[in-house]
């Protein structure tokens, strides 16, 4: 959670805005989740290579769950991107200010 975490505030930190306004679409989405699956796949890999004593043990389980991480979470993305949560309207807030 900590990884995500940082990942998202990475992610939000890219300027990828028109207008002020941050664009959302498939190819930040699509981005953004290689980028996680990169980091995820590592932390698993470091992890499963830590408990086995094996690095390809490691590799083998890391390599295992890359397809099938990067397809929930592209899921997730889409999913998520229908929600407003978190999410600062700037038209709103340069009216109140």
């Amino acid at each position: 959670m900590v990884l995500y975490y940082f990942h998202e505030r990475v992610w939000f930190k890219i300027n990828l805005s028109k207008d002020g306004k941050l664009l959302e679409s498939r190819k930040r989405h699509f981005g953004k989740t290689i980028t996680w699956r990169i980091v995820g796949t590592l932390d698993t890999i470091l992890l499963a290579w830590l408990i086995s004593g094996n690095p390809m043990t490691g590799l083998k389980i890391g390599f295992s769950e890359v397809v099938t991480k990067m397809i929930f979470y592209y899921i997730h993305e889409r999913l998520w991107h229908r929600s407003k949560y978190g999410l600062v309207d700037n038209e709103s807030e340069s009216i109140t200010t």
